[in-house]
């Protein structure tokens, strides 16, 4: 599904709680479209049970009242998998109706991109920015995890949180550039943020941190947040400057070759 080139296909509905729903689909590519969820009363992209191998590209998903694009709640098996998103614009995912309600966190209650019990994804080269919460988070409600995900070549900014890496094994985040994270002034989230890469909740074992920049975040945030429980977490060639703070560990986490001092960037 295309939108045909030099022309702005926009799908936005008058009312109802989402933009597309995926249900059990798979094997699609959509490209060039614009998912407005201004009129709508939940998610603007809803991945459904055991939706897997669609693509979405060179696409623009915006104006959520909650999360941008969301597999939350998928509880049956198979999970959906296989999703990639691909030079994208995510964006203004703004909790309207309730910016302090967060019932898994408290650290900002609309993700752009909430993976829920959904592995072996691709997340690559997307601008995602103004977030009432974390650019990407991963958590399981059931007993599906998050297994074999990437998450690289990105640009995330203007974040009330960061994002989350958690609810699984072997996924990687990396060559992403991370800027304004832990911003308080996207919305008023009952907690702070601990973290603009925040490695925690649910068991995550064995994520890879490499090469990404996280500059300018907020608050008290540290740049990297490996909490308890998180195990096998390995952080290398990150470029880590004018945080708050910079790595904090209270689990299982392999450091090597992050800088933390002034980079001397290049205009």
């Amino acid at each position: 599904v295309r939108g045909h080139a030099g022309e702005t296909v926009t799908i936005r509905p008058a009312s109802g709680a989402n933009v597309a729903v995926f249900g059990s689909r798979s094997y699609l590519t959509i490209d060039r479209l614009t998912f407005d969820g201004v009129n709508v009363s939940s998610v603007v992209m809803l991945l459904g049970n055991a939706s897997n191998n669609i693509r979405v590209q060179n696409s623009v998903i915006t104006n959520s009242p909650l999360t941008c694009i969301s597999s939350y709640n998928v509880t049956v098996t198979p999970y959906s998998h296989h999703w990639e998103f691909i030079g994208n614009e995510i964006s203004n995912c703004i909790n309207s109706n309730d910016p302090s309600n967060d019932p898994t966190g408290n650290q900002g209650s609309a993700p752009a991109i909430y993976l829920d019990n959904a592995g072996d994804n691709l997340i690559e080269y997307n601008s995602i920015h103004n977030i009432d919460g974390y650019a990407v988070r991963m958590r399981k409600e059931s007993a599906f995890s998050n297994n074999n995900n990437v998450i690289r070549y990105n640009v995330m900014y203007t974040l009330r949180s960061g994002v989350q890496l958690g609810a699984g094994s072997n996924s990687a985040f990396y060559e992403n550039i991370l800027y304004d994270a832990c911003n308080p002034s996207v919305s008023t989230g009952l907690n702070p943020p601990v973290g603009a890469i925040y490695v925690a909740l649910d068991s995550p074992t064995n994520f890879r941190i490499y090469n990404n920049v996280v500059h300018g975040s907020g608050g008290s945030c540290y740049a990297i947040y490996n909490q308890s429980g998180a195990t096998g977490t390995i952080a290398r060639n990150n470029l880590i400057y004018n945080n708050p703070n910079t790595v904090f560990n209270s689990g299982s986490l392999t450091q090597s070759n992050n800088l933390t001092t002034d980079p001397n960037y290049m205009n």
